[in-house]
């Protein structure tokens, strides 16, 4: 029976530990930094939507174009994407940013380097996972997703952790011949078997 009680103690306290890596209320993001009138929600739908957007008589996005680097998907609507922290906030804070002050969490939280325009489907997968543990199902897009992410650490001067420097090795070697075989079969496909042989 004590060994039963020693048991369950282990069990709260791993439960009451695991997975409260940060506190997210602390990076305070969506909001207007530099008082344009639209929030960075906004401000990214707007810069990456493919044609200009249209506005409700609210002063928010109500429709454009956008595709998806993710998972190649193409949506009118704003409603049907999330804004993506390239690098999550979760794996900010574990690398240093809980020391932070509250300035620099908002400014990291709000920053378009670091945020991308996706499928709300993809981005709810993604979570809070590193690149050793995600990548775009849109495997075109792997090395840019790749660049992207080390970009933003690079910004903010931090050291990859070793998981994702042995994953970000071997996707930066793999992915480039992923892309090209995708690009070639696209080529394929457009010219007819007739090239088959030159490809």
């Amino acid at each position: 029976m004590r060994n039963l009680s020693v048991a369950a103690v282990a069990l709260l306290f791993l439960i009451s530990t695991a997975g409260v890596a940060y506190d997210r209320s602390e990076y305070r993001h969506w909001v207007d930094l530099d008082d344009d009138g639209q929030n960075t929600r906004e401000e990214i739908l707007i810069r990456d939507s493919v044609t200009p957007v249209n506005y409700a008589p609210s002063g928010k996005v109500a429709s454009g174009l956008w595709v998806c680097p993710y998972t190649g998907r193409i949506t009118f609507s704003p409603r049907d994407l999330d804004i993506d922290h390239l690098v999550a906030l979760g794996e900010i804070d574990a690398a240093g940013g809980h020391a932070w002050a509250t300035e620099q969490k908002t400014a990291f939280a709000n920053d378009p380097d670091n945020l991308v325009a996706v499928y709300k489907g993809a981005n709810r997968s993604k979570g809070d996972k590193d690149a050793y543990l995600w990548l775009p199902p849109n495997i075109a897009n792997c090395t840019w997703y790749l660049d992207a992410r080390l970009a933003v650490w690079n910004k903010y001067g931090i050291t990859l952790d070793a998981d994702e420097q042995t994953s970000m090795a071997f996707f930066q070697d793999k992915c480039p011949k992923h892309e090209k075989g995708i690009k070639l079969n696209r080529v394929r496909r457009w010219l007819g078997t007739w090239f088959e042989g030159l490809f």
